[in-house]
């Protein structure tokens, strides 16, 4: 596990996210003007830009890394998909915090998805997104190096705008939301349907 030097309990942090959530997607699911999407069974992929907001125990700070997340999925009855991504980095992130200069990167996210989409207008979508994640990450404070895999449940939202068989997309998704290691990430990408 990534840690650094005491337990910082965010089982508060993880209950408001789950609630905010679990109403997003109630809103979404009740609402009467929104029709279900008529996508097809066609494959797709995508590529995101994504700017991390990682937290370590031990550490009231967060860190901000940035990733390239390729995606390849296909949809399945109409308004689901199933999806698979694999991340790599581009840049790691620096601080000063209490235990000395800390450097936080990943070396790498893979994980497989479920999405349920519903169409608001003609060229909008959202979705929402849940999944398992393998993130692979490092800590280094001063000299010390510790890096490991952490895998957990993922979840988060979207938003596709349409244009041909092109979409735009901006999502947010908490990869991994652990005692030892949090990571939400903020994405900006694009999506071509064959």
């Amino acid at each position: 596990m990534l840690s650094c030097n005491e337990h910082v309990d965010t089982s508060e942090a993880v209950l408001y996210k789950f609630f905010i959530a679990l109403t997003t997607a109630c809103l979404v699911v009740t609402h009467p003007g929104i029709a279900i999407a008529e996508t097809d069974t066609s494959p797709y992929i995508g590529i995101q830009y994504a700017t991390g907001d990682v937290r370590i125990d031990g550490d009231s700070g967060s860190f901000s890394p940035t990733t390239l997340v390729a995606r390849v999925g296909k949809y399945y009855r109409k308004h689901y998909s199933l999806e698979g991504r694999l991340g790599i980095p581009l840049r790691d992130d620096s601080k000063a915090t209490s235990a000395g200069e800390t450097n936080v990167g990943l070396f790498g996210i893979f994980g497989v998805y479920g999405t349920a989409r519903v169409t608001l207008l003609e060229r909008y979508s959202i979705y929402g997104i849940a999944g398992i994640s393998a993130i692979s990450g490092e800590v280094e404070v001063s000299s010390a190096d510790r890096s490991d895999t952490d895998t957990g449940i993922s979840y988060g939202a979207g938003m596709d705008i349409g244009f041909g068989n092109s979409a735009l997309n901006l999502e947010y998704i908490s990869y991994l939301d652990e005692s030892s290691f949090d990571f939400d990430a903020f994405a900006l990408g694009l999506k071509i349907t064959f």
